[in-house]
């Protein structure tokens, strides 16, 4: 019954004969497949490929993700639906009537295809089967796990029931009743006020009520990640105990069993079954039991519900389970089955309530109208049994599901489909779904699943013959549907047939590059499945995900590539498809060195790739030129389509792709002296599971019979912070996964798990030295301090010593009898800056002393207390200057132009110039390094319009102290592993006022890192650019420098000049400082 539009006062829709009557759908099976073919949006869409600006054909085999556009639904939708459209919730207008009249149609084509009853709701959810899971938990918990007994007594929803007619029933009362109306004005009558008495006296006490969420290993991230995320907010009361052995569950710290109508919950993730790739079904049924074996043993009140969530059809694996079977298996426990049907609905007819199992219906479905064909733009679905709609409250409270709201109280309608629809729902997305669900209805699904069953088993077949690639799932793929992941062997070991892989973004790349093949890299949103079949244990996983947090190297992410077959894919198309692949197993590692990729996102494209070439953009189609009617032709005429017709049969593919390869470095396309590989973080070094463009490089440079091999060369760097050599870290030479786990027995499964970790174990003891991380704990010698000894006594390497050395001669910083006070914050920088003066003294045959200096704001963000224990025990003389900085600028500084960064700056200058004088030192070390000031000359270029930097020496404006920066040459990146690999004790320092790093150095800081990956040498001409400006001679002359005045030759003499060189100075360390563009921090408010 339909609150608006109801279906019993609207005319029947026609019902269009079948043509030729008494023909079943399956002799017209091939006539409406062409059909839909011919209106695919974009089947002869050509894509521009980045060697020759040549096109190719686009294969589609994306379908797992998406379906495609049909132009008979477009043109649906554009030319019947928005000429009268209109918000719903109204039947008043004819726009909101019509359009109020689509939508309902629409549910009852969705209803119809699924075999709904007028006992489900079919709900629009508006995000794929994402929305309908999420939608499902909140209607989980609201209604108590679905409690049958409602949250109050007099809750007149409780009896509220809908019939197939579009009426209602009181089931209290026993009496059918015309609408909901009728019923609001029923349940105010003496009769049932009598009825509702006598249920109370004979209601047995409701308990505490427990969902045990049973959670399917194939399931999609949407169907898992909402189920773990809500045990934090249900734990089970203090005291109580899990119904399931190994369960996981959180216990509530403060509600014990004491307390009536509590809702808990608890989840239990079942096994994998590797023989079939789904959940293991025997476990199921032993988790079933335990929950029915609590609810008849337990001492406690507590009700335990088994809430089984399953996958129908894995979206990696195409692994399928019997849905009627399983259900039947739920119910016959008490339990509710729910089904994810978001990759199974696009390829079997799913049937909600089958004839065939009377007890195999389908409590909760979760679907993703999208992925069909025809789909994308539609809304998602969630069908469900009205019976489990017991919250009080729906899911989502908004407009469109009141019945009543007044200044005092509100009330919501009954319809149960509506009620849970609050707002302006996306009309046309409910509208296209019930066009998709319409369409495909004229399909046989048995016949669909016939010709996708034959495609994948002629793909999987041609696959298999090739040892490189190895297929993820299991070796029985009777009973999977037409989706087919894989990896490619980069280096095969003829014995053990592992080696690296070609990485999946790269395959995906290549395939599109060269043959026009759309598919996709990754995990596919399955990640403990994922898991699963790449043989990734638990230990690995954790390794991985912190590596992966605290490097942000996406690119080691593991995953696979996938493809899919659709009955719409005619056999030239699979052609193209099963022949590419194999094409990229034999000879896409040849192009790798023509591709590049980004360590932070994982992608990978071809160096002349210049997308901006390619991109379309909605601002350009619908610009002013459209809109001022100048000629601009038609939007359906654009996109990327060939004049020149070529033959687009694998055949002719794959010869063009052999003269890609054999062109691939020559003049015009990427000469191995391009070849661009980034460097990798050296603690990753053995979870590089994927070859390099280096790699590529290696193994073709030069040789008449390439091979794929690695890079072995010592002075071929892959790693950050220098060369290979002795001490480089390991790199692996198989994969820290493998992808044909699952066509392994269960002994071989246990065995390569077993060998894996016995040779984790011995590469870790065989290493020199341990990384400092959390994964890994090595004995580290402690210093008497409690210090680690190696940073009491750190190696100075000897390039940090040349470039500090270089520096302080250039500049001349350091002269006979100084005495230096470094300006030690406790970061990376001033520490390592303080061991390097340290090393040097040692060495220097100019004789100087050093000592240390920490300024103190007495904030809570920043606690330099353990550098006096370190300080101690280095020997440095140290002073602890401490003052209450930010109260001081609350109180002085002007509130219309506050500049909390630059009183900060100078207060803290003036602290260490006062101390510097009362014990007798001749120069402050300032920590600064390279990076800093190329940062700060960019900053103070592009906001303050002036060439400037900070200084590397020069006098304060008394003349009586110098201020030097011995870092000016060295790379943060260095400061950062020496700090690292020596453990220095490095304090976080936060600012005070904001909290927070400088959001606009970081900005630049991504700009200059950008630009430096394009051009390596960056920073070396940027440094030869700022020498003038870092010279005392030259400060505060920037203009004239500018205009070619002053030459960078100049001798860089310090001389005691104007207070120009400190201001200047300050300012320019001031720019790098702040947290805004302005150059200023807000002032923090005084407190009242």
């Amino acid at each position: 019954m339909l609150r608006y539009g109801n279906l019993d006062e609207q005319p029947i829709a026609p019902s269009e004969p079948l043509a030729g009557q008494g023909r079943s759908l399956s002799e017209h099976y091939d006539k409406v497949v062409d059909y839909l073919r011919g209106q695919i949006i974009g089947k002869d869409q050509r894509i521009t490929i980045p060697y020759d600006d040549s096109t190719r054909r686009m294969v589609y085999a994306d379908y797992t993700a998406s379906g495609r556009g049909l132009q008979c639904i477009e043109d649906f939708i554009t030319h019947r639906v928005l000429p009268t459209y209109g918000n719903t919730h109204s039947i008043a207008s004819a726009t909101a009537r019509q359009t109020t009249f689509y939508r309902s149609e629409a549910r009852e084509k969705v209803r119809a295809y699924f075999n709904a009853n007028h006992e489900d709701s079919v709900i629009f959810c508006g995000a794929g089967a994402t929305g309908a899971s999420n939608k499902f938990l909140e209607m989980l918990w609201k209604s108590r796990g679905f409690d049958q007994q409602g949250d109050r007594q007099d809750d007149e929803r409780k009896f509220f029931r809908e019939d197939r007619w579009g009426g209602c029933e009181c089931t209290l009362c026993d009496v059918r009743l015309k609408n909901e109306s009728v019923y609001r004005s029923h349940v105010k009558t003496v009769m049932h006020a009598e009825k509702l008495g006598k249920s109370k006296t004979t209601q047995k006490k409701r308990t505490r009520r427990r969902a045990v969420l049973v959670l399917d290993p194939v399931n999609h991230h949407s169907s898992t990640l909402p189920f773990r995320e809500i045990l934090s907010h249900f734990p089970i009361v203090k005291g109580g105990s899990p119904s399931v052995p190994g369960s996981h569950y959180k216990l509530s710290g403060t509600v014990d069993s004491s307390v009536d109508n509590v809702f808990e919950t608890e989840l239990v993730e079942l096994p994998l079954d590797h023989t079939t790739g789904t959940a293991d079904v025997n476990a199921l049924k032993e988790v079933l039991k335990e929950i029915a074996h609590f609810n008849e043993s337990t001492a406690t009140d507590t009700t335990a519900v088994a809430v089984v969530v399953l996958s129908a059809c894995s979206n990696v694996t195409g692994a399928m389970l019997d849905i009627p079977t399983l259900s039947t298996v739920v119910h016959s426990y008490n339990g509710i089955a729910c089904w994810d049907l978001a990759a199974a609905s696009s390829k079997i007819k799913v049937d909600m309530n089958p004839v065939s199992h009377p007890q195999g219906y389908i409590d909760f479905a979760f679907v993703s109208p999208h992925k069909l064909l025809g789909g994308p733009g539609s809304s998602g679905l969630l069908l469900c049994k009205k019976k489990h709609q017991t919250n009080a409250v729906p899911a989502v409270c908004g407009g469109g599901v009141v019945f009543y709201v007044s200044p005092v109280a509100h009330s919501y309608i009954q319809n149960h489909e509506e009620r849970e629809e609050a707002g302006t729902p996306d009309i046309l997305g409910c509208i296209r779904a019930g066009a998709v669900y319409h369409l495909h209805s004229m399909l046989d699904h048995d016949m669909i699943a016939k010709t996708e069953r034959r495609m994948a088993t002629q793909l999987v077949e041609r696959l298999s013959k090739c040892s490189k690639i190895h297929i993820l799932g299991p070796q029985d793929r009777s009973q999977c549907a037409g989706i087919v992941s894989f990896n490619i062997l980069y280096n095969e070991d003829p014995a053990t047939k592992r080696g690296l892989y070609l990485h999946y973004n790269f395959v995906g790349a290549v395939l599109n590059d060269v043959f026009g093949v759309q598919g996709r890299g990754g995990c596919a949103c399955a990640g403990p499945y994922a898991h699963s079949l790449l043989g990734i244990d638990n230990d690995m996983a954790v390794r991985l995900e912190s590596s992966l947090r605290t490097s942000g190297c996406e690119v080691i992410r593991p995953g696979f590539m996938r493809v899919g077959v659709h009955y719409s894919m005619t056999q030239e198309e699979l052609d193209v498809l099963a022949g590419s692949i194999l094409w990229v197993a034999e000879n896409g590692w040849k192009l790798l060195g023509a591709y590049t990729f980004s360590t932070s996102t994982g992608e990978w494209h071809h160096q002349l790739d210049r997308r901006d070439r390619t991109r379309q953009w909605l601002s350009t189609d619908l610009g002013w030129s459209r809109v001022l009617g100048q000629d601009v032709g038609s939007i359906a005429d654009l996109g990327m389509r060939s004049t020149t017709a070529c033959d687009d049969g694998i055949d002719s593919l794959i010869k063009r792709a052999d003269t890609i390869v054999d062109n691939a470095y020559s003049a015009g396309q990427v000469p191995f002296s391009a070849v661009k590989c980034p460097l990798l973080d050296p603690q990753l070094a053995d979870l590089v599971w994927f070859a390099l463009p280096t790699d590529c490089k290696w193994s073709l440079d030069g040789v008449s019979s390439p091979q794929p091999m690695l890079c072995t060369d010592p002075n071929v760097p892959l790693f950050k912070g220098g060369v290979q050599g002795d001490d480089s870290p390991a790199r692996a030479s198989e994969s820290v996964f493998n992808s044909s786990i699952g066509s392994m027995t269960e002994e071989e499964r246990k065995s390569m798990m077993t060998s894996r970790i016995s040779t984790q174990q011995e590469e870790r003891q065989s290493k020199k030295r341990e990384a400092s991380t959390e994964l890994v704990a090595p004995h580290v010698k402690l210093h008497p301090s409690g210090f680690p000894q190696v940073s009491i006594t750190p190696v100075v390497s000897k390039k940090l010593r040349l470039l500090i050395g270089t520096a302080v001669r250039d500049f001349q910083m350091i002269g006979e009898g100084d005495k230096i006070l470094v300006g030690l914050s406790g970061g990376k920088d001033s520490l390592t800056m303080l061991h390097l003066l340290l090393a040097m003294r040692k060495r220097s045959p100019v004789k100087f002393t050093i000592g240390a200096a920490t300024v103190d704001p007495q904030t809570p963000e920043y606690s330099p207390e353990p550098l006096k224990r370190y300080m101690e025990a280095l020997g440095v003389e140290y002073h602890f200057l401490s003052k209450p900085l930010i109260e001081m600028a609350k109180n002085s500084l002007d509130p219309k132009k506050p500049s909390l960064c630059s009183f900060c700056a100078r207060m803290k200058r003036g602290m260490l110039y006062s101390c510097m004088r009362e014990f007798g030192y001749t120069s402050l070390a300032l920590g600064q390094h390279l990076d800093d000031l190329a940062e700060s000359f960019v900053m103070s270029a592009f906001h303050n319009g002036t060439l400037r930097t900070m200084k590397a020496n020069y006098f304060v404006q008394q003349g009586d102290l110098r201020v030097i920066r011995p870092l000016v040459y060295c790379r943060e990146k260095q400061l950062a592993e020496f700090a690292s690999e020596n453990r220095l004790p490095v304090i976080s320092d936060n600012c005070p006022a904001c909290f927070a790093a400088p959001k606009e150095r970081h900005r630049v800081k991504v700009l200059l890192s950008e630009q430096e990956f394009d051009y390596p040498r960056l920073f070396n001409s940027l440094l030869s650019t700022m020498k003038p400006l870092m010279a005392i001679k030259n400060a505060g002359k920037a203009s004239d420098i500018a205009k070619g005045k002053i030459s960078g030759d100049e001798k860089m003499a310090t001389t005691k000049g104007s207070s120009s060189d400190e201001d200047t100075d300050q300012a320019a360390e001031e720019c790098i400082m702040s947290c805004n563009i302005g150059g200023a921090c807000p002032l923090p408010r005084k407190q009242k």
